[in-house]
């Protein structure tokens, strides 16, 4: 019994590692350049900033980042840093645009950007309305207004 699992071990692992591989070849790398812009944002107690890339109706319109465009047609629509200054929680955003229902938390595996990996596991929230899903993580990517970064989205 032994010597016939011996025997067909190499082909059991390779079986396995054929699994592993097409997990892998799933997963989609999309890189892109973000210029950063920043909007101050005023609210009873003071006042705090966005800095990063916007184009919505919640966070505004500033930076950009190019191209938008991902693998399987969804689009970056946010991605910034949200700094307190009295007002707004520390948090950096991921805003992903285009999809026709929920795709999850898991759809994103991670986002890095100016030497700064924000893993999807280590997200403290995400959201999905209208098309826009959203992952929302406690550190920044440290983006100052006016410079370039370069971001790699890896996503299912």
């Amino acid at each position: 019994m032994i010597r016939k699992i011996i025997r067909r071990l190499p082909i059991i692992l390779s079986s396995m590692g054929l699994i592993f591989m097409s997990q892998l070849v799933m997963a989609s790398s999309d890189s892109g350049t973000l210029t950063a812009g920043s909007r101050t944002v005023t609210c009873p107690h003071g006042v705090g900033a966005q800095v990063g890339f916007s184009n919505t109706a919640l966070f505004g319109t500033y930076g950009s980042y190019s191209p938008t465009g991902l693998t399987g047609g969804s689009s970056v629509a946010t991605l910034i840093d949200q700094i307190q200054v009295s007002c707004l929680n520390n948090h950096s955003f991921l805003v992903v645009s285009g999809f026709s229902s929920d795709p999850g938390s898991s759809w994103l595996t991670s986002v890095a950007c100016n030497g700064v990996t924000n893993l999807q596991s280590g997200s403290v929230g995400y959201s999905f309305s209208g098309g826009n899903a959203e992952w929302v993580w406690n550190n920044h990517f440290g983006f100052t207004a006016g410079s370039n970064y370069s971001c790699t989205i890896v996503h299912n």
